[in-house]
């Protein structure tokens, strides 16, 4: 979305919590747009000098956050991208990420709430929603992971005063590494390789009673939310 108060451009990717930090800048609902569309819509001195980045989030956990999303019994059934079979039956996390990379782009845009570039699906690499013509063009890339620090860059960035960012319609799941087995691990490692290679994601694998440690640990001891990896960033918007 576009801030003209601010001179900014945010690069809304699908499940990177990007209405929780839109929310928490006093902005409206960002919608999702890459930053190739921008850049063929906006004068270009607007779009050279205004401000402009992104969320990222490690390809492993955005995945479960989006299923977890896409199944929530709240949604119209018509919503839940591929979340059904031919029969009528729920997809498990495997078959459904199967299902999705096998044909991205059988949704359009409108279905999803995006308004995208051609070469843009819900699920395309990171990379990809904010490169043109194959070459990164935000100025800066916030990480989930280390949302608490880069969303005070962002506020210094665009001007705005210190302050602290809340997490919105967070929802508490395991860990993501207990959502895969080696197979699908690698499948998603192939599929996501250039997010892997350009923001230095790994896989990390982690027990349920070690990761149950850790989130009782920083919500009880630390008086801290828990950690991005502990939460999914899920909400009624898409």
């Amino acid at each position: 979305m576009i801030y003209h108060q601010h001179r900014c451009i945010f690069i809304h990717i699908p499940k990177t919590g990007g209405k929780s930090v839109s929310s928490a800048l006093g902005f409206g609902w960002p919608g999702h747009k890459d930053i190739s569309q921008y850049a063929g819509e906006l004068n270009p001195e607007v779009f050279q000098s205004y401000f402009k980045f992104a969320v990222v989030r490690n390809p492993w956990e955005r995945l479960v956050s989006e299923y977890n999303f896409q199944k929530k019994n709240k949604r119209p059934k018509k919503d839940k991208l591929f979340i059904f079979d031919d029969r009528g039956a729920k997809r498990g996390f495997a078959d459904w990420v199967r299902t999705a990379f096998a044909n991205p782009h059988h949704y359009n845009g409108e279905d999803w709430a995006g308004d995208v570039s051609k070469h843009i699906h819900r699920w395309s690499p990171q990379v990809d929603w904010i490169s043109v013509n194959g070459k990164i063009a935000v100025d800066f890339i916030a990480r989930l992971e280390n949302i608490a620090e880069d969303f005070r860059q962002i506020r210094k960035k665009i001007g705005l005063p210190p302050a602290k960012m809340p997490w919105r319609n967070s929802k508490w799941h395991w860990h993501y590494s207990n959502y895969y087995d080696d197979a699908m691990r690698e499948m998603v490692a192939q599929y996501y390789a250039r997010d892997i290679e350009a923001f230095g994601y790994r896989y990390e694998k982690r027990s349920r009673f070690a990761f149950l440690r850790e989130q009782l640990r920083n919500r009880f001891y630390r008086g801290s939310n828990p950690s991005p990896s502990g939460i999914s960033l899920e909400s009624r918007s898409p």
